[in-house]
């Protein structure tokens, strides 16, 4: 929840602009669940992870994210990756298994799987169940990632949750005791 600790991300937070869109999409008042900061470092030498497999994400009856990179993030960048309106058709073999493989999506997706680019500042709106990876770069990439669902529910507090929020205090609490 990096929105709590930043007036200018808490101010992202309720922009009237980024909310009509919610608004809009969600056909409701946006609920925030999430506001993470992920900072991505050089990556092309390190193992694959979950994340640089095409996989979708699960927050509520309808989720919507919204993410703004606060780097220029290039070609040769962790870019985003995102099959676009892959959330319209996913079976139950994919919520079995949870991700694809590089060569299922390309096939399944083809000309809709879109690299996501630009400069610091680029804000773009994403339905969390839509397909989507981060590409192994080697460049850092700085990302906001804000999470608004139609309601919260049972399986919508992920990094979130209380224990994630308390852990995170108590970080907090020890490097400002350690200063």
């Amino acid at each position: 929840m990096v929105h709590e600790v930043s007036p200018a991300l808490l101010r992202l937070t309720e922009d009237h602009g980024i909310k009509k869109i919610l608004r809009a999409y969600l056909k409701c008042e946006p609920v925030l669940l999430e506001a993470s900061l992920f900072v991505s470092r050089p990556e092309t030498n390190l193992i694959d992870r979950g994340q640089h497999s095409f996989h979708f994400d699960y927050a509520g009856w309808q989720s919507l994210n919204v993410f703004v990179y606060f780097t220029d993030v290039t070609e040769a960048s962790s870019y985003h990756v995102v099959a676009k309106g892959s959330h319209r058709n996913i079976s139950v073999s994919d919520i079995l298994r949870g991700s694809l493989t590089e060569e299922e999506a390309a096939r399944r997706y083809g000309d809709a799987i879109q690299n996501i680019t630009g400069p610091a500042g680029t804000l773009f709106f994403e339905n969390t169940e839509a397909f989507h990876r981060r590409h192994k770069g080697n460049e850092r990439r700085v990302m906001l990632n804000l999470l608004f669902a139609s309601h919260r529910s049972l399986l919508s507090y992920g990094r979130a949750s209380r224990n994630q929020i308390n852990s995170r205090n108590r970080a907090f609490e020890n490097i400002a005791d350690a200063s």
